[in-house]
């Protein structure tokens, strides 16, 4: 009589096949990889794959459902404490910026492939995403509403901050000039400073300021 695999070694594997899946989704495109090719990367054959994943639709849903899953889970630690507003949305920053770098492959994998993602698996990881996007919403406008950040389009705001931060990914180099944590702490000093500056100024002054101030982050 086979032996039935644990709970435990089943979720090890499929995190492991969904972690190279989205190594090749990025390095390849979606379209162009195949279930065989994620395969032959593990050592595993295609019906071992099916075993776990039963489709490579579904691989990338639940690449994006797990990534977002992190980002929401975390979020939803940081908004449960008694800090006030300003403290919540720096450590919210900085929580997803750690977790987009820890966990790159399927956060790039997330941005460039979304819309390959179709029907209900699409609609669900929709969902879910605009409940992140809400969790930031209500931080910023808690702290309007106590008068720590300056009135804005709350939307806006929450758009600018996951905007820029979600890219860091992209240009993040582990050997750079800067830890990890340098560029965390950077980034969030920098995305609370157009909420918490009472100088007047637009939002996409706020935006352009720190954007280029990100950018020295990287090049200086």
């Amino acid at each position: 009589m086979p032996r039935t695999k644990s709970p435990e070694r089943t979720n090890a594997q499929r995190h492991r096949v969904l972690a190279k899946a989205a190594e090749l989704f990025v390095k390849n495109g979606y379209h162009a990889t195949t279930v065989e090719a994620i395969a032959k990367s593990l050592n595993m054959t295609k019906p071992a794959i099916y075993y776990y994943i039963p489709s490579k639709h579904d691989i990338l849903y639940q690449l994006h459902d797990w990534t977002i899953g992190l980002f929401t889970d975390r979020a939803a630690a940081i908004l449960k404490t008694e800090d006030p507003p300003d403290v919540k949305l720096r450590k919210m920053i900085i929580s997803h910026i750690d977790t987009a770098v820890a966990e790159m492959s399927g956060v790039s994998a997330l941005l460039h492939e979304e819309f390959a993602l179709t029907g209900k698996a699409r609609a669900k990881i929709v969902r879910k995403r605009d409940i992140y996007d809400r969790m930031f919403r209500r931080v910023i406008q808690d702290g309007i509403d106590r008068g720590i950040f300056v009135e804005c389009d709350v939307a806006l705001a929450s758009f600018y901050i996951l905007g820029f931060v979600n890219y860091v990914p992209h240009w993040y180099r582990p050997n750079g000039r800067l830890s990890m944590e340098d560029i965390s702490l950077s980034l969030a000093d920098l995305a609370l400073g157009g909420l918490l500056d009472n100088t007047p100024k637009t939002l996409a002054t706020t935006v352009l300021t720190t954007l280029h101030a990100a950018r020295g982050l990287v090049e200086a």
